[in-house]
This record gives C-alpha cells, structure tokens and sequence, in this order.
C-alpha cells in the first residue's frame, strides 16, 4: 500500500472516471441470475381509451353518446322540404363540431355550441349558411335532442348559447311548433318547478323570450297540448327575482291568452293569479304595468268570478292611486275593458260587473260611461 495519501481531486476524478456497469434487459427471476433461465420485457404501449368512453359522459348528471345524431326522428325532414340525403349531407359537415358538445371538457362544449351557433346562421368555409327549410329540417329532427339537453349543461355560456340560437333561428322556421314538445320538458326541468334549478337570470328570461317567440306561430292545438307546461314557466317567470323575467312573463301570457280560445285558460287561472298578484306591488313601475297587462289579458281570457271578488279585486284597487300616472292609466282602461267584455259576452255580468265597480266607486263608473 502506497504511503501517501491521495487528494480529494484526485479521489474524484476516480469516482467520475468510473463506467456504470451495463443494465441488464431480463427482469423478473432471471435478475436474480438463476443458470438458464432468461426473460425478455416487451414493452406493450398503454391502451387508449376508445371515442365512446371519451363521450360518455358531460362533466354534469346526464350521460349523452356522442354519435352523430339519428336521422330517425318523428320529423320527416320531407315536410320541411328537404330530402333526407341532404340532411345527412349536411349533418356531416357539422360532424366535427357535434362530436364536440357533449365532450367532458367544458372550454371543449363551449367553443363547440358557438361554432355551431355560427356555422349554422352564418356559414363557414366548412359548412354553408343554413336555408330556412335546412333550419326547419335540423332543429326539428337531429339538432333537437342535443340542444335540449345542452339546456342542463353546467356551463351557463353552453345554456345561453343554445337559446341565442334557438331565439335568433325560431323566426326563421315555418313550423316553430315541433320545438315544443323537445324543449318544454327540459325548460320546466330547469325553470318551471319548485324550487328553479336555473341559476342564471339571463338565461331564465331568455328562456321565457324562446317561449314567447315559439307561442306567436304554434299552433292552436300544439298550444293546447303543451298548456299545463307553459304556464308553469309562466308562474315561475312571475316569481322570479329578476324584474325583467317578470316582465317577459306577463308578456307572454298576453300573446297567449290571445292565441287560445276563450277559457282555455280557465283550469290554470289560480295557479297563474296567485304568482301574478304579488308583481303589482313591485318597487318598479314598469313591472307592476307589466302585470297589469297580463291581468288584463287574463281576465278577458275566462277568469272565474269567484277568483275576481275574492282575490283580484282586493289586489287591485290600490292601483287607482299608484304614484305612477301611466300605472294609474292602465289600471282604468284594464277596468273599463273588463266591464266592456261583460257587457258583450253577458256572462256572469252581474256578479262580475258589480265586482269591478267596486274597485274604485265612481271613479271607475266616471271613467267607464
């Protein structure tokens, strides 16, 4: 053994100068070096998961397949005037895009719902404008399902989007009404029940405006059929927070009450007065001008006296004096309108008539002569 010591350079540049020992390819108990026992390790690459387990599910509580949407629908897209191989022709160009609304990935659905707001009412190099019978033929037959259920995806810019489609397309349509039974199930889901699962106030009035919009070229027997639906969004909307869903809501029921024939409305008239009578105290005018105009409307419609004596005429007098001159107006004219249609009709004139004209004594009988 040599007698001097070595540096600590020295020792280093050993250790450095060292090779690693060759690594051995065999695993398992041939790496234990048992004689004549080899192994070899084959590398498998990891399995990917398949397109319909990517699609299963919405990052939500509904559980949608991804494929391209059936052609097999209660519509027949011929009534739109369009053959069914241009339906399909033209669902292919929008394949990409609708194998990307249910994806799991929010950022994912998002950018997909627009892309399809904008292929079909604008076109892109892709996918041409959509004409009003191709409109008529998607939103009625393939596109229908999908965008219903989108109503309940998690994102609120998904839920908005789908009803800025369907509210800037609806005009558009020849037949609106085939949204109806689509649609409204999935609406009272999220809008219509007790308490409103919707948390989103502009999608809640934009839902009421598709109603409202949908109601102006339905028609009478679709509207009759879809009625107990209907007017629980309607209910709804007037209890809503958000004044302007109030608004909307008594909109609506005006253009309703006037596409139904008198007393459709009847079996639903408590359920719609009693979320109607709270808005005229509302601290806005306009909403209680609102709701006056929905009571209106409602009235004329088939309201059962005994419903006037005991819960609108109580609700309604204090209107003869609001502090706005355009609510105190309307409230005369509502009145007068009322004792007009009694004396028209001569239905239940008497118990009526004398119901209203207790309202406000002879201020409503000056008014009324």
């Amino acid at each position: 053994m040599s007698g001097t010591k070595k540096s600590v350079d020295e020792i280093w540049k050993e250790l450095n100068a060292r090779t690693a020992p060759p690594r051995s390819r065999t695993t398992g108990i041939a790496g234990f070096g048992i004689p004549g026992i080899q192994t070899h390790t084959r590398i498998v690459p990891r399995e990917q998961p398949t397109a319909l387990q990517q699609q299963k599910h919405i990052a939500g509580d509904v559980s949608v397949d991804r494929d391209a949407p059936k052609l097999a629908v209660a519509y027949d897209p011929a009534a739109a005037g369009v053959s069914p191989e241009d339906l399909q022709q033209y669902v292919a160009t929008l394949q990409r895009t609708l194998n990307c609304v249910t994806d799991p990935d929010r950022s994912t659905r998002r950018a997909a719902i627009i892309g399809l707001h904008s292929k079909l009412l604008h076109g892109d190099a892709s996918t041409p404008k959509a004409s009003r019978q191709m409109l008529q033929a998607l939103l009625g037959g393939p596109l229908l399902h999908p965008l219903a259920t989108m109503l309940s995806d998690p994102l609120e810019k998904c839920r908005l989007t789908v009803l800025q489609l369907l509210l800037e397309a609806a005009p558009q349509l020849s037949d609106p009404g085939v949204l109806m039974n689509g649609l409204l199930p999935q609406m009272v889901v999220r809008m219509g029940r007790v308490p409103v699962q919707e948390p989103a106030e502009e999608v809640r009035l934009a839902g009421l405006q598709l109603v409202q919009v949908l109601l102006q070229k339905t028609t009478t027997s679709t509207l009759t059929s879809a009625l107990e639906d209907i007017c629980s969004l309607l209910a709804r909307g007037f209890e809503d927070p958000f004044p302007d869903a109030k608004k909307e809501a008594a909109a609506t029921l005006t253009v309703l009450a006037d596409r139904l024939p008198a007393g459709a409305l009847e079996p639903h008239a408590e359920k719609l007065l009693q979320a109607l009578l709270p808005n005229l105290s509302h601290q806005h005018s306009k909403v209680r001008l609102a709701t006056l105009s929905g009571l209106k409307s409602l009235v004329l419609s088939g309201l059962p006296a005994g419903m006037i004596s005991a819960e609108l005429a109580p609700a309604i007098k204090p209107l003869g004096f609001d502090r706005a001159a355009a609510v105190r107006e309307a409230y005369y004219a509502a009145v007068a309108s009322w004792l007009g249609c009694d004396q028209q009709q001569q239905q239940q004139d008497d118990q009526m008539g004398s119901d209203l004209r207790s309202l406000d004594g002879d201020q409503v009988g000056s008014r009324c002569r």
